[in-house]
Protein backbone atom coordinates (compact mmCIF):
# COMPACT_ATOMS: atom_id res chain seq x y z
CA UNK A 1 0.00 0.00 0.00
CA UNK A 2 1.67 3.42 -1.14
CA UNK A 3 4.87 1.33 -1.33
CA UNK A 4 5.30 1.37 1.89
CA UNK A 5 7.78 -1.74 3.36
CA UNK A 6 8.21 -2.87 6.95
CA UNK A 7 11.62 -3.91 7.67
CA UNK A 8 11.21 -5.90 10.96
CA UNK A 9 14.34 -7.23 11.06
CA UNK A 10 15.87 -3.18 11.11
CA UNK A 11 17.16 -1.01 13.17
CA UNK A 12 14.70 0.95 13.25
CA UNK A 13 11.42 0.52 15.29
CA UNK A 14 8.30 -0.21 12.86
CA UNK A 15 6.49 2.61 14.58
CA UNK A 16 9.69 4.91 13.01
CA UNK A 17 10.15 3.09 9.76
CA UNK A 18 5.73 3.69 9.41
CA UNK A 19 5.98 7.19 10.60
CA UNK A 20 8.33 8.33 8.16
CA UNK A 21 7.50 6.60 4.88
CA UNK A 22 3.87 8.48 5.75
CA UNK A 23 5.43 11.84 6.06
CA UNK A 24 7.75 11.52 3.06
CA UNK A 25 5.05 10.20 1.10
CA UNK A 26 3.12 13.70 1.56
CA UNK A 27 5.76 15.68 1.84
CA UNK A 28 6.81 14.76 -1.81
CA UNK A 29 3.16 14.95 -3.16
CA UNK A 30 3.24 11.36 -3.30
CA UNK A 31 0.01 11.60 -1.06
CA UNK A 32 -1.79 14.26 -2.44
CA UNK A 33 -3.39 17.18 0.06
CA UNK A 34 -7.33 15.83 0.32
CA UNK A 35 -6.08 12.10 -0.33
CA UNK A 36 -8.08 10.04 2.19
CA UNK A 37 -5.94 7.16 3.59
CA UNK A 38 -6.91 3.95 4.98
CA UNK A 39 -8.02 3.00 8.17
CA UNK A 40 -6.42 2.29 10.81
CA UNK A 41 -7.72 -1.19 11.07
CA UNK A 42 -7.32 -1.40 7.02
CA UNK A 43 -3.52 -0.38 7.00
CA UNK A 44 -2.43 -2.43 10.43
CA UNK A 45 -4.19 -5.72 8.43
CA UNK A 46 -2.68 -4.88 5.11
CA UNK A 47 1.26 -4.02 6.45
CA UNK A 48 0.79 -6.54 8.99
CA UNK A 49 1.31 -4.73 12.14
CA UNK A 50 0.03 -3.86 15.18
CA UNK A 51 -3.43 -1.80 14.92
CA UNK A 52 -1.72 0.86 17.61
CA UNK A 53 0.80 1.14 16.01
CA UNK A 54 -0.78 2.64 13.01
CA UNK A 55 -3.13 4.86 15.35
CA UNK A 56 0.19 6.07 17.21
CA UNK A 57 1.94 7.20 13.72
CA UNK A 58 -1.69 8.67 12.42
CA UNK A 59 -2.22 11.06 16.23
CA UNK A 60 1.41 12.02 15.15
CA UNK A 61 0.94 13.18 11.72
CA UNK A 62 -2.33 14.85 12.67
CA UNK A 63 -0.17 16.54 15.79
CA UNK A 64 2.36 17.82 13.21
CA UNK A 65 -0.38 18.93 11.23
CA UNK A 66 0.42 16.26 8.11
CA UNK A 67 -3.08 14.65 8.58
CA UNK A 68 -6.19 16.41 8.91
CA UNK A 69 -9.25 14.00 10.60
CA UNK A 70 -12.80 14.74 9.89
CA UNK A 71 -15.46 13.63 12.03
CA UNK A 72 -17.37 11.15 10.63
CA UNK A 73 -15.51 11.10 7.46
CA UNK A 74 -11.98 9.85 7.96
CA UNK A 75 -8.81 11.30 7.72
CA UNK A 76 -7.18 13.02 4.88
CA UNK A 77 -4.04 14.31 4.19
CA UNK A 78 -3.78 18.29 4.68
CA UNK A 79 -3.25 21.48 2.79
CA UNK A 80 -0.12 22.65 2.36
CA UNK A 81 2.40 19.74 3.27
CA UNK A 82 4.30 19.44 -0.16
CA UNK A 83 7.69 19.97 0.07
CA UNK A 84 8.85 20.62 -3.37
CA UNK A 85 12.35 18.77 -3.58
CA UNK A 86 12.33 17.21 -0.65
CA UNK A 87 15.23 14.76 0.22
CA UNK A 88 14.79 10.97 0.23
CA UNK A 89 13.66 9.44 3.01
CA UNK A 90 17.00 8.83 5.42
CA UNK A 91 15.96 6.09 7.53
CA UNK A 92 15.64 3.90 4.45
CA UNK A 93 18.70 5.06 2.76
CA UNK A 94 20.47 4.52 5.97
CA UNK A 95 18.94 1.10 6.95
CA UNK A 96 20.16 0.06 3.20
CA UNK A 97 23.65 1.02 3.57
CA UNK A 98 24.15 -0.49 6.87
CA UNK A 99 22.78 -4.07 4.96
CA UNK A 100 25.08 -3.24 2.53
CA UNK A 101 28.08 -2.50 4.54
CA UNK A 102 27.57 -5.56 6.51
CA UNK A 103 27.24 -7.83 3.41
CA UNK A 104 30.21 -6.61 1.67
CA UNK A 105 32.45 -6.81 5.54
CA UNK A 106 31.91 -10.23 5.31
CA UNK A 107 33.17 -10.58 1.56
CA UNK A 108 36.77 -9.67 2.53
CA UNK A 109 39.15 -10.54 4.34
CA UNK A 110 41.79 -7.74 4.58
CA UNK A 111 45.14 -6.91 6.38
CA UNK A 112 45.16 -3.91 7.94
CA UNK A 113 48.88 -2.86 9.19
CA UNK A 114 46.96 0.14 10.91
CA UNK A 115 48.84 2.45 13.50
CA UNK A 116 48.39 3.23 16.82
CA UNK A 117 46.16 0.28 17.67
CA UNK A 118 46.80 -1.90 20.61
CA UNK A 119 45.24 -5.50 20.71
CA UNK A 120 42.42 -4.80 23.01
CA UNK A 121 41.99 -9.12 23.28
CA UNK A 122 44.24 -8.94 26.12
CA UNK A 123 42.94 -6.01 27.87
CA UNK A 124 41.86 -7.31 31.61
CA UNK A 125 38.53 -6.33 30.75
CA UNK A 126 37.07 -7.83 34.47
CA UNK A 127 39.43 -5.84 36.47
CA UNK A 128 38.13 -2.75 34.67
CA UNK A 129 34.76 -3.47 35.12
CA UNK A 130 35.18 -4.71 38.62
CA UNK A 131 37.43 -1.36 38.86
CA UNK A 132 34.36 1.15 37.54
CA UNK A 133 31.29 -1.29 39.66
CA UNK A 134 33.39 0.15 43.04
CA UNK A 135 33.25 3.96 41.25
CA UNK A 136 29.85 3.49 40.44
CA UNK A 137 29.00 2.31 44.15
CA UNK A 138 31.03 4.19 46.12
CA UNK A 139 31.80 7.56 44.64
CA UNK A 140 30.94 10.69 46.33
CA UNK A 141 27.86 12.34 44.62
CA UNK A 142 30.11 14.98 43.45
CA UNK A 143 31.93 13.01 41.08
CA UNK A 144 28.32 12.67 39.13
CA UNK A 145 27.93 16.53 38.87
CA UNK A 146 29.72 18.46 36.11
CA UNK A 147 33.77 17.75 35.59
CA UNK A 148 36.23 20.62 37.13
CA UNK A 149 38.34 21.19 33.96
CA UNK A 150 41.48 19.44 33.58
CA UNK A 151 41.20 16.52 35.80
CA UNK A 152 40.15 15.37 39.36
CA UNK A 153 42.59 15.41 42.09
CA UNK A 154 42.68 11.56 42.21
CA UNK A 155 43.75 11.13 38.61
CA UNK A 156 46.23 13.62 39.22
CA UNK A 157 47.93 12.52 42.42
CA UNK A 158 48.16 9.23 40.92
CA UNK A 159 49.07 9.67 37.66
CA UNK A 160 52.09 11.88 39.25
CA UNK A 161 53.26 9.26 41.08
CA UNK A 162 53.19 6.78 38.00
CA UNK A 163 54.91 9.15 35.64
CA UNK A 164 57.95 9.16 38.50
CA UNK A 165 58.06 5.81 38.16
CA UNK A 166 57.65 4.85 34.87
CA UNK A 167 59.45 8.23 33.05
CA UNK A 168 61.40 9.51 35.39
CA UNK A 169 59.11 12.62 35.87
CA UNK A 170 59.18 14.89 39.02
CA UNK A 171 55.85 17.14 39.19
CA UNK A 172 52.99 18.75 41.60
CA UNK A 173 50.07 16.90 40.62
CA UNK A 174 48.74 20.29 40.11
CA UNK A 175 50.56 20.73 36.67
CA UNK A 176 48.96 17.70 35.79
CA UNK A 177 46.19 18.53 33.05
CA UNK A 178 43.96 15.66 32.38
CA UNK A 179 41.97 16.08 28.76
CA UNK A 180 40.27 13.95 25.74
CA UNK A 181 43.18 11.69 24.33
CA UNK A 182 46.47 13.10 22.62
CA UNK A 183 44.15 15.35 19.95
CA UNK A 184 43.29 17.99 22.67
CA UNK A 185 46.37 17.74 24.14
CA UNK A 186 48.58 19.01 21.25
CA UNK A 187 46.23 21.43 20.55
CA UNK A 188 46.44 22.40 24.23
CA UNK A 189 49.66 22.91 24.51
CA UNK A 190 49.96 24.48 21.05
CA UNK A 191 47.64 27.34 22.23
CA UNK A 192 49.63 27.89 25.36
CA UNK A 193 53.04 28.16 23.91
CA UNK A 194 51.60 30.47 20.50
CA UNK A 195 52.30 33.38 22.32
CA UNK A 196 55.75 32.71 22.44
CA UNK A 197 56.85 32.10 19.07
CA UNK A 198 55.47 32.84 15.62
CA UNK A 199 55.56 29.89 14.47
CA UNK A 200 55.70 26.24 15.91
CA UNK A 201 58.35 24.29 14.59
CA UNK A 202 57.33 20.33 13.62
CA UNK A 203 59.30 17.71 12.60
CA UNK A 204 59.02 16.39 8.97
CA UNK A 205 57.83 13.75 8.50
CA UNK A 206 55.89 13.82 11.74
CA UNK A 207 52.36 12.79 12.66
CA UNK A 208 50.33 13.79 9.68
CA UNK A 209 47.22 14.73 12.37
CA UNK A 210 49.24 16.65 14.67
CA UNK A 211 50.20 19.30 12.30
CA UNK A 212 46.68 18.99 9.91
CA UNK A 213 45.59 20.17 13.96
CA UNK A 214 47.67 22.99 14.12
CA UNK A 215 47.22 24.18 10.91
CA UNK A 216 43.10 23.95 11.06
CA UNK A 217 43.44 25.76 14.12
CA UNK A 218 45.37 28.96 12.29
CA UNK A 219 48.76 28.02 13.71
CA UNK A 220 51.78 28.30 11.79
CA UNK A 221 54.26 25.67 11.37
CA UNK A 222 57.99 25.69 10.31
CA UNK A 223 58.91 22.02 9.34
CA UNK A 224 62.40 20.90 9.85
CA UNK A 225 63.84 17.55 8.44
CA UNK A 226 64.62 14.34 10.56
CA UNK A 227 67.57 12.18 10.10
CA UNK A 228 68.41 8.35 11.45
CA UNK A 229 68.67 10.54 14.72
CA UNK A 230 65.59 12.64 15.22
CA UNK A 231 65.15 16.21 13.94
CA UNK A 232 68.41 18.00 12.43
CA UNK A 233 69.22 20.58 14.84
CA UNK A 234 71.31 22.58 12.03
CA UNK A 235 68.08 22.91 10.09
CA UNK A 236 66.60 24.96 13.25
CA UNK A 237 66.06 28.55 12.47
CA UNK A 238 67.70 30.48 15.62
CA UNK A 239 67.09 33.77 14.36
CA UNK A 240 63.97 33.83 15.73
CA UNK A 241 63.56 36.02 19.15
CA UNK A 242 60.90 33.70 20.17
CA UNK A 243 60.53 29.85 18.91
CA UNK A 244 58.98 26.23 20.02
CA UNK A 245 58.91 22.80 18.81
CA UNK A 246 57.21 19.81 19.11
CA UNK A 247 58.63 16.94 18.78
CA UNK A 248 58.55 12.90 19.40
CA UNK A 249 62.04 12.53 21.23
CA UNK A 250 61.58 8.61 22.87
CA UNK A 251 60.41 7.42 19.68
CA UNK A 252 60.11 9.32 16.01
CA UNK A 253 56.87 9.27 14.44
CA UNK A 254 57.57 7.38 11.80
CA UNK A 255 60.99 6.81 11.30
CA UNK A 256 61.33 5.05 14.64
CA UNK A 257 64.51 7.09 16.18
CA UNK A 258 65.37 8.08 19.87
CA UNK A 259 66.52 11.45 20.15
CA UNK A 260 70.49 11.38 21.55
CA UNK A 261 71.53 13.10 24.67
CA UNK A 262 73.78 15.48 22.65
CA UNK A 263 70.65 16.92 20.80
CA UNK A 264 68.45 16.72 23.74
CA UNK A 265 70.75 19.17 25.47
CA UNK A 266 71.33 21.24 22.04
CA UNK A 267 67.36 21.88 22.02
CA UNK A 268 67.16 22.62 25.69
CA UNK A 269 69.75 25.36 24.76
CA UNK A 270 67.67 26.95 21.31
CA UNK A 271 64.62 27.28 23.70
CA UNK A 272 66.07 28.78 27.12
CA UNK A 273 68.13 30.95 24.20
CA UNK A 274 64.75 32.13 22.52
CA UNK A 275 62.21 31.95 25.59
CA UNK A 276 60.67 29.41 23.67
CA UNK A 277 59.41 25.87 24.77
CA UNK A 278 59.24 22.26 23.94
CA UNK A 279 55.87 19.75 23.43
CA UNK A 280 57.27 16.43 24.06
CA UNK A 281 54.67 14.13 22.63
CA UNK A 282 55.55 10.54 23.86
CA UNK A 283 53.06 8.51 22.54
CA UNK A 284 54.26 4.90 23.03
CA UNK A 285 57.67 4.89 24.94
CA UNK A 286 56.27 2.77 27.68
CA UNK A 287 56.71 -0.14 25.10
CA UNK A 288 60.59 -0.12 24.77
CA UNK A 289 61.61 -3.75 23.94
CA UNK A 290 65.45 -3.18 24.96
CA UNK A 291 67.43 -1.47 28.44
CA UNK A 292 64.90 0.90 29.96
CA UNK A 293 62.07 3.03 29.45
CA UNK A 294 63.71 6.17 27.77
CA UNK A 295 63.89 9.03 30.49
CA UNK A 296 61.81 11.88 28.95
CA UNK A 297 62.91 15.46 27.82
CA UNK A 298 60.87 17.12 30.52
CA UNK A 299 63.45 15.68 33.02
CA UNK A 300 66.15 18.08 31.70
CA UNK A 301 64.94 20.94 31.96
CA UNK A 302 60.79 21.19 33.43
CA UNK A 303 60.37 25.05 33.23
CA UNK A 304 60.73 24.54 29.35
CA UNK A 305 59.24 21.20 27.95
CA UNK A 306 55.95 20.11 28.11
CA UNK A 307 55.19 16.44 28.38
CA UNK A 308 51.95 14.60 26.55
CA UNK A 309 50.62 11.18 26.96
CA UNK A 310 48.21 9.47 26.39
CA UNK A 311 46.63 6.01 27.26
CA UNK A 312 44.81 4.60 23.88
CA UNK A 313 48.10 2.51 23.60
CA UNK A 314 48.75 1.34 26.88
CA UNK A 315 45.10 0.36 27.87
CA UNK A 316 42.45 1.23 24.70
CA UNK A 317 41.03 3.97 22.39
CA UNK A 318 37.32 4.59 23.55
CA UNK A 319 38.74 5.59 27.21
CA UNK A 320 39.33 8.80 25.70
CA UNK A 321 41.94 10.11 28.34
CA UNK A 322 45.47 12.01 27.92
CA UNK A 323 47.46 14.42 29.72
CA UNK A 324 49.75 17.02 29.85
CA UNK A 325 52.36 18.31 32.37
CA UNK A 326 53.01 21.79 32.28
CA UNK A 327 55.40 23.89 33.45
CA UNK A 328 54.72 25.79 36.98
CA UNK A 329 54.41 28.70 35.38
CA UNK A 330 51.99 28.30 32.97
CA UNK A 331 49.52 26.49 35.17
CA UNK A 332 47.45 29.59 35.54
CA UNK A 333 47.20 30.27 31.93
CA UNK A 334 46.40 26.53 30.86
CA UNK A 335 43.65 26.60 33.13
CA UNK A 336 42.29 29.86 31.73
CA UNK A 337 42.60 27.68 28.07
CA UNK A 338 40.82 25.14 29.92
CA UNK A 339 38.10 26.41 31.33
CA UNK A 340 37.90 28.76 28.38
CA UNK A 341 37.46 26.09 25.64
CA UNK A 342 35.08 23.79 28.41
CA UNK A 343 37.40 20.80 28.16
CA UNK A 344 35.98 18.89 30.60
CA UNK A 345 36.44 15.00 31.12
CA UNK A 346 33.78 12.48 32.71
CA UNK A 347 34.84 12.49 36.34
CA UNK A 348 33.80 8.72 36.73
CA UNK A 349 36.39 7.31 34.37
CA UNK A 350 38.89 9.40 36.12
CA UNK A 351 38.26 8.31 38.91
CA UNK A 352 38.06 4.37 37.40
CA UNK A 353 41.28 4.69 36.05
CA UNK A 354 43.24 6.75 39.40
CA UNK A 355 41.94 3.45 41.36
CA UNK A 356 43.34 1.15 38.31
CA UNK A 357 46.65 2.93 38.38
CA UNK A 358 46.99 2.90 42.30
CA UNK A 359 45.89 -1.06 42.15
CA UNK A 360 49.27 -1.77 40.02
CA UNK A 361 47.02 -3.15 37.65
CA UNK A 362 48.38 -0.57 34.40
CA UNK A 363 51.64 -1.26 35.16
CA UNK A 364 51.29 -4.83 35.55
CA UNK A 365 49.31 -4.77 32.02
CA UNK A 366 51.73 -2.66 30.08
CA UNK A 367 54.62 -5.52 31.27
CA UNK A 368 52.60 -8.48 30.08
CA UNK A 369 51.83 -6.41 26.95
CA UNK A 370 54.98 -5.99 26.26
CA UNK A 371 56.53 -9.75 26.40
CA UNK A 372 53.46 -9.94 23.70
CA UNK A 373 53.96 -7.40 21.49
CA UNK A 374 57.32 -7.72 21.74
CA UNK A 375 56.92 -11.59 20.11
CA UNK A 376 54.34 -10.00 17.59
CA UNK A 377 57.64 -7.27 16.75
CA UNK A 378 59.98 -10.20 16.21
CA UNK A 379 57.81 -12.52 14.11
CA UNK A 380 57.24 -9.41 11.80
CA UNK A 381 61.08 -8.52 11.87
CA UNK A 382 62.10 -12.22 11.21
CA UNK A 383 59.27 -12.85 8.17
CA UNK A 384 60.02 -9.15 6.55
CA UNK A 385 63.86 -10.18 6.31
CA UNK A 386 63.56 -13.83 5.32
CA UNK A 387 60.93 -12.21 2.67
CA UNK A 388 62.75 -9.55 1.34
CA UNK A 389 66.36 -10.36 2.56
CA UNK A 390 68.43 -7.32 1.14
CA UNK A 391 66.47 -5.45 -0.37
CA UNK A 392 65.10 -3.55 2.41
CA UNK A 393 66.16 -1.90 5.44
CA UNK A 394 64.21 -1.85 8.90
CA UNK A 395 64.51 1.54 10.52
CA UNK A 396 64.13 2.91 14.40
CA UNK A 397 64.24 1.37 17.57
CA UNK A 398 62.91 -1.65 18.96
CA UNK A 399 60.00 0.28 20.62
CA UNK A 400 56.24 1.16 19.84
CA UNK A 401 53.62 -0.79 17.99
CA UNK A 402 54.87 -0.46 14.55
CA UNK A 403 57.98 -1.03 11.92
CA UNK A 404 58.94 1.52 9.57
CA UNK A 405 60.52 -0.55 6.56
CA UNK A 406 62.67 0.89 3.41
CA UNK A 407 62.17 -0.83 0.44
CA UNK A 408 65.10 -0.18 -1.65
CA UNK A 409 63.53 -0.96 -4.99
CA UNK A 410 60.12 0.31 -4.58
CA UNK A 411 58.29 3.66 -4.84
CA UNK A 412 55.27 3.76 -2.78
CA UNK A 413 52.99 5.65 -4.74
CA UNK A 414 49.04 5.45 -5.67
CA UNK A 415 49.69 2.83 -7.70
CA UNK A 416 51.61 0.65 -5.42
CA UNK A 417 49.51 0.95 -2.80
CA UNK A 418 46.42 0.14 -4.67
CA UNK A 419 48.39 -2.78 -5.88
CA UNK A 420 48.67 -3.75 -2.18
CA UNK A 421 44.68 -3.33 -1.67
CA UNK A 422 44.23 -5.93 -4.73
CA UNK A 423 45.89 -8.21 -2.29
CA UNK A 424 44.08 -6.84 0.65
CA UNK A 425 46.82 -5.48 2.31
CA UNK A 426 46.42 -2.16 4.23
CA UNK A 427 49.21 0.17 5.00
CA UNK A 428 50.61 3.04 5.66
CA UNK A 429 53.39 5.22 4.06
CA UNK A 430 55.90 7.45 5.58
CA UNK A 431 55.58 10.01 2.42
CA UNK A 432 51.89 10.13 3.50
CA UNK A 433 53.20 12.17 6.97
CA UNK A 434 55.84 14.24 5.26
CA UNK A 435 55.05 18.15 4.97
CA UNK A 436 57.36 19.09 2.27
CA UNK A 437 56.37 16.71 -0.09
CA UNK A 438 58.44 14.59 -2.29
CA UNK A 439 60.98 12.33 0.23
CA UNK A 440 60.78 8.99 1.65
CA UNK A 441 58.89 7.66 -0.86
CA UNK A 442 60.59 4.17 -0.14
CA UNK A 443 59.18 3.86 3.45
CA UNK A 444 56.09 1.80 4.62
CA UNK A 445 54.89 1.77 8.24
CA UNK A 446 53.32 -1.42 9.08
CA UNK A 447 51.97 -1.47 12.54
CA UNK A 448 50.99 -4.76 14.48
CA UNK A 449 49.68 -4.06 17.71
CA UNK A 450 45.94 -5.25 17.14
CA UNK A 451 47.04 -7.50 14.14
CA UNK A 452 47.01 -11.74 15.36
CA UNK A 453 50.30 -13.73 14.53
CA UNK A 454 48.62 -15.52 12.04
CA UNK A 455 47.53 -12.08 10.39
CA UNK A 456 51.41 -11.17 10.42
CA UNK A 457 52.23 -14.05 8.64
CA UNK A 458 49.09 -13.71 6.09
CA UNK A 459 50.05 -10.15 5.66
CA UNK A 460 53.74 -10.33 4.56
CA UNK A 461 52.75 -12.91 2.61
CA UNK A 462 50.13 -10.77 0.80
CA UNK A 463 53.10 -7.79 0.69
CA UNK A 464 55.50 -10.38 -0.97
CA UNK A 465 53.11 -11.14 -3.74
CA UNK A 466 52.00 -7.39 -4.43
CA UNK A 467 55.43 -6.11 -4.06
CA UNK A 468 57.03 -9.11 -6.98
CA UNK A 469 53.74 -7.56 -9.30
CA UNK A 470 55.19 -4.02 -8.62
CA UNK A 471 58.49 -5.27 -9.31
CA UNK A 472 57.15 -7.68 -12.66
CA UNK A 473 55.48 -4.36 -14.14
CA UNK A 474 57.94 -1.45 -14.15
CA UNK A 475 60.20 -4.20 -16.42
Amino acid sequence: MYGIQIDKNSIFTITRQLYDQLRNLILNNELKAGTKIPSSRNLSKELKISRIIVVEVYEQLIAEGFLNPRKGAGTFVADGAFLQNNKKDPVRSTSQAINTNKSSTNCFAEISFKIGIPDLSLFPVNKWIKVLKDVYQFAHLSHFGYTNPGGIAELKIKLAEYLLRSKGIRCYPEQVIILAGSSQCILTAAKLVADYSEKIIVEDPSYKKVYELLTSNQLKITPVPVDHQGIQISKIPENKKQLSMIITPSHHFPLGSILPIQRRIKLIEIVRNNQGYIIENDYDSEFKYTGQTVQALQTLDPDRVLHIGTFSETLFPSIRLGYLIVPVNLIAKCSTIVIKNELAVPSLNQLALAIFIEEGHLEKHINQMKKHYLKKRELLYSLLTDTFDNNIEILGDPTGLFLTVSFLNVEWNDKAINKLKEYQVNVDTVANHTIIKGKHKDKLILGFGSLSFKQIEEGINQLKKAVKDILAERV
